[in-house]
């Protein structure tokens, strides 16, 4: 939105609200914390100072708002271990539009200080996954197309819908799925964090089974190809979560 010197009306930008100054600073906390849509706080602060008449304020009750950036959604890029999502995801990024956001989800097991072995790994699991989709949320509200490279299996979805269903961001699901002996294999000849032995692995592999709709299964091609048959899905909305 582009601020526009004060006319006498703002109708044109904002609808606005008599209210305090404290309480027009706690409805502008409100609306930025929990919008319906996506709002720019620079541009809006812009706003607010070529309008200072405290007497027309802005108000959470005062929906509708024109928006300047359309809410992208999270793509979670999944598939087992030994996958080949993080490659891909590259190769994804490269041949999509800006902009770009994306989260590397193993990153959020180091924020684990300390106690992670007195609780159950399930629970830290599902933990982890929670609190990067929601860490997402902010990067797709302000317009970003969010990335999300983590081995989330299909029994989270419902949860994912919850979270991005509070703040209205679309959710599409791509799995990546090759053969087990192929996940194994490229497990084993990684130069960083080798898995020698996935048998520990195969329950993870086998809870994608039913997640055929929104899988990608793949022995042959390269990461280049792979990614751009993600493009294509995601662009014709094949993998969006309904």
């Amino acid at each position: 939105m582009k601020a526009k010197p004060p006319s006498g009306s703002l109708a044109e930008d904002f609808h606005f609200c008599n209210l305090s100054s404290h309480a027009l600073l706690k409805e502008i906390t409100l609306i930025l914390a929990a919008p319906k849509g996506a709002i720019d706080s620079v541009e809006l602060a812009i706003s607010l100072k070529r309008y200072p008449d405290t007497k027309r304020q802005f108000s959470a009750a005062c929906y509708p708002l024109t928006f300047n950036v359309m809410t992208k959604p999270i793509v979670i890029l999944s598939g087992p271990v030994g996958a080949g999502k993080s490659t891909v995801a590259q190769e994804l990024i490269a041949l999509s539009p800006d902009p770009i956001a994306y989260i590397e989800g193993d990153t959020f097991w180091s924020f684990i200080a300390k106690g992670a072995k007195s609780r159950r790994i399930e629970k830290n699991f599902k933990m982890i996954m929670t609190a990067m989709t929601g860490a997402a949320l902010p990067y797709a509200l302000y317009g970003y197309e969010v990335i999300l490279d983590f081995s989330i299996p299909p029994w989270f979805l419902e949860t994912a819908q919850k979270i991005v269903e509070s703040r209205d961001v679309p959710l599409d699901y791509v799995v990546l799925r090759p053969s087990e002996t192929v996940c194994a294999a490229r497990a084993a000849a990684r130069p960083e964090g080798v898995i020698a032995d996935y048998a520990p692995y195969r329950d993870l592999y086998s809870s994608f089974d039913g997640a055929a709709r929104y899988t990608i299964k793949d022995d042959d091609s390269d990461a280049a190809a792979l990614a751009a048959r993600m493009r294509e899905g995601l662009d014709s909305g094949k993998f969006r979560v309904s």
